[in-house]
């Protein structure tokens, strides 16, 4: 890069705005159509596996899918979401917070002759309760990257938007000089405005990254069911040290380059907050203009909050 960009951080509600079919409630909406289970009918948590024709141990995805729209939609009745589907920073947070003791109700309780818990047959239960729900969950990502495979885009559908928005946001950007931080999986930055610097920090269509920030783990349990519940929270844990490390020249590239920030549909969630920090560790922004987009004004004190927080010095304004 040379002379002084623009930075613009990108968020759904970017592809939102440009027709993408691209929610929470859109990746529900796929996965009730292509696997065809009825989500509002309570379903058993415990999946028992089965062995494939080469001895593999399996599970069929129909009903991984059906447990796992439970489990969100559980989750995030749990914590309160006010745009439920419509926020990814929600479904992120949903996804470190789910409520695993609910399997215990399929579970049965083992007794001896004598009346009294059978403590290892019960425990054989939990065991295999939970180790099966287990890989149940770990196909979240799977089912998600199939999703985001399937999503029409721009260059393969005919959607439709806002073309005052597509103008104005064409004659905001400089498609070779301006740098862009996207948070989404699509290319429509490249496809529709033929930007050049743009990072997708969480991959593309082919290769996306989720993931939750909820790094608190449970103590030990009667059964070991903590044994199984830290273990697949750990492995849906995004991993942002491991991104910023694999992505570190971008941001070590925005030192003297950039004199100011546009976000647009970027709703500031916790988990990505972490990447808002590392861009001051490498920008001075005393003197820099933060742009909010117009669309999100109700929440701009909210934003303006977390900005600061995350060490940045300068002004804020508006652009539509």
């Amino acid at each position: 890069m040379s002379g002084i960009n623009k930075l613009f951080i990108i968020g759904n509600g970017f592809d939102l705005a440009h027709g993408v079919p691209s929610t929470f409630n859109h990746f529900k909406e796929y996965l009730r159509c292509t696997y065809l289970y009825e989500h509002d009918v309570y379903t058993s948590l415990w999946l028992p596996a089965s062995t494939d024709y080469d001895g593999e141990i399996c599970y069929k995805i129909e009903d991984c899918a059906q447990i796992i729209d439970f489990m969100i939609c559980d989750s995030c009745s749990r914590i309160g979401s006010e745009d439920e589907g419509e926020n990814w920073s929600d479904f992120e947070r949903a996804i470190g917070r789910f409520d695993y003791s609910l399997l215990e109700e399929d579970i049965e309780i083992q007794y001896d002759k004598e009346g009294d818990i059978n403590p290892f047959h019960t425990g054989n239960n939990y065991e295999d309760a939970y180790n099966d729900l287990s890989n149940v969950m770990l196909k979240l990502p799977e089912l998600f990257s199939e999703w985001i495979n399937n999503i029409p885009t721009l260059e393969n559908c005919f959607s439709v938007f806002n073309l005052d928005n597509y103008y104005s946001v064409l004659e905001l950007i400089d498609k070779e000089h301006d740098v862009f931080l996207t948070f989404n999986y699509t290319e429509t930055l490249e496809n529709l405005y033929e930007a050049e610097n743009v990072t997708h920090i969480h991959g593309n269509q082919t290769s996306p990254v989720i993931g939750h920030n909820n790094t608190s783990r449970i103590e030990e349990q009667s059964y070991h069911q903590d044994t199984y519940i830290n273990s697949t929270n750990e492995t849906l844990e995004k991993p942002t040290a491991r991104i910023i490390e694999e992505k570190s020249y971008f941001f070590k590239n925005l030192e003297g380059e950039i004199d100011s920030i546009y976000s647009y549909g970027f709703s500031f969630g916790e988990v990505d907050l972490i990447y808002v920090r590392e861009i001051f560790k490498h920008l001075n922004s005393k003197n820099m203009i933060w742009y909010l987009h117009s669309y999100d004004r109700q929440q701009h004190n909210e934003f303006k909050l977390k900005i600061k927080k995350c060490g940045f010095l300068g002004s804020f304004s508006e652009f539509n």
